[in-house]
């Protein structure tokens, strides 16, 4: 529901969630053994889908219904990011037109960007992710401190882990 009501100001869950971590800095920095100028997110993960009627891409995950914010709203959760962190960490390319704001916000902010590589059990999607993700490292790689190849779905045994090693080999 908040969703639904967020995409009609068109903003986006995310644009929520800043205001609690605003709020919960605030309520760090007023604790008499805290010293607030010292407060701060190493870095925040960021993933730019949503629900509701801004669909720019196919769905991410066809069972929950996501789909991938439009670079309008990215650039709005961006810049709210930009005030609480220097650090974003992203989870898969399949938004191609996203991550490139994604990109371009952290260029525009000096952020540094965790680039997290989607991985599964089916080699195809793989493969596809690799392929869109390459142009991305190629061109910003000034801005990538960390690249985070897989590490959800071996969590959650999804991906064997000599399958993962050969991901991590490819992405070198």
């Amino acid at each position: 529901v908040l969703q639904r009501k967020a995409n009609s100001l068109k903003l986006s869950l995310f644009s929520f969630i800043v205001r609690q971590h605003e709020q919960t800095l605030n309520w760090l920095g007023a604790l008499p053994f805290v010293d607030a100028k010292r407060i701060a997110f190493y870095g925040l993960s960021y993933s730019p889908f949503g629900l509701g009627d801004n669909l720019l891409c196919p769905p991410f995950d066809r069972e929950v219904g996501g789909a991938c914010l439009l670079p309008s709203q990215v650039k709005i959760d961006m810049d709210a990011l930009a005030m609480l962190t220097s650090r974003v960490k992203t989870y898969s390319a399949v938004c191609v037109p996203a991550l490139a704001q994604i990109f371009a916000s952290a260029e525009e902010h000096g952020m540094q960007i965790l680039l997290g590589i989607w991985i599964n059990k089916n080699n195809t999607e793989n493969a596809a992710e690799l392929n869109r993700m390459m142009p991305f490292i190629a061109k910003y790689h000034h801005l990538i401190s960390h690249i985070i190849v897989g590490n959800e779905p071996l969590f959650i045994i999804q991906v064997p882990v000599p399958a993962l090693v050969e991901a991590i080999h490819e992405v070198r």
